[in-house]
């Protein structure tokens, strides 16, 4: 048996159709896998075709042309829908967030994650596949808080995947020898914009990228106390500066090792102004094949001390 219909409303998870005589039964994908959200869509004509047990789509699901938006708030709950940013429809956490929009069909710019409210949201580790971004307040990131507990070492490590993120603050409780505020790692891709990095504690970096990664660094981000350094690339992987004067180092932070390192055959660039602010320590370090090119300029980043380019390691500064 087969029959075409044309959709009345676009479909949120798994569809059933009840036909006189056979009663409900699922829509499935060729293969027997269940819709997901998404997957069909207002207006959309679809063939389905009964096998016995299910109705199966003959035609392909489409993709959607709006990216799809998942709320999340302090106050919500991982088992409600996200579809609405209220208690009663948003999620709690940012992860629960991302599993969510794992689940969808995504158009090609992906799916949201909204910060709902002002508030202190739980930290994200993890790996994940597709594109997403995730929102606070870009003209108040100071209140849509990410933090870890004390303990974990990262508010956000994000692994594999392409993330945005804008407008939000990022906050680091835990002392460690080992701790990054905000980290790209496995081939991931990162862009940050608007954003807040603090540290309150020490043996912190503020932006890390790793293992063939790609972190570009936008308008508007400010950085604020890491004890170890602001930037550090390495293992393949490439930091760009693209918000030049606009990232900004606050609250005169104090750099063990140096403002910014590259290493192990990775590089950090630049094409705009210098970063703003005061800082104590080295301003750059690069050694095993890292490359820091800033146009020559020897004071792009903030210090108190000359940079050092380990040439004997194949380090680069340009």
């Amino acid at each position: 048996m087969m029959i075409v219909l044309k959709l009345a409303a676009t479909n949120m998870g798994p569809v059933t159709l009840h036909v006189k005589g056979l009663g409900a039964r699922p829509v499935v994908f060729r293969g027997g896998r269940n819709l997901v959200r998404y997957c069909l869509t207002k207006g959309q004509v679809v063939v389905l075709i009964y096998d016995g047990t299910s109705w199966v789509m003959a035609n392909e699901a489409t993709v959607p042309s709006v990216p799809p938006v998942v709320y999340v708030r302090p106050d919500g709950n991982d088992a409600n829908s996200g579809d609405a940013n209220t208690p009663g429809e948003a999620l709690q956490t940012i992860s629960a967030a991302i599993d969510k929009l794992e689940s969808y069909v995504l158009p090609p710019a992906g799916g949201i994650v909204q910060l709902g409210i002002p508030g202190t949201y739980a930290s994200v580790r993890r790996a994940f596949v597709g594109t997403i971004s995730i929102i606070g307040d870009e003209a108040n990131p100071e209140y849509y808080v990410i933090s870890n507990s004390p303990g974990d070492y990262t508010p956000v490590a994000l692994i594999g995947g392409t993330v945005t993120m804008r407008g939000v603050h990022l906050k680091n409780v835990t002392v460690n020898a080992w701790v990054v505020v905000f980290s790209i790692n496995l081939g991931g891709t990162a862009r940050c914009y608007n954003m807040i990095l603090e540290t309150t504690e020490n043996g912190v970096y503020s932006f890390i990228a790793d293992h063939a990664s790609y972190l570009e660094i936008g308008t508007g981000c400010v950085l604020r106390s890491a004890s170890l350094g602001a930037f550090l690339a390495q293992n393949g992987s490439q930091i760009v500066l693209s918000g030049g004067g606009t990232i900004t180092i606050d609250n005169d932070a104090t750099y063990s090792i140096a403002c910014a390192t590259a290493q192990t055959g990775s590089c950090i660039t630049t094409s705009a102004g210098p970063i703003s602010g005061n800082a104590t320590g080295a301003r750059y370090y690069c050694a095993t094949n890292g490359v820091i090119w800033v146009n020559g300029d020897q004071n792009f980043f903030p210090g108190t001390i000359p940079g050092t380019a380990d040439t004997n390691t194949g380090g680069r500064y340009a």
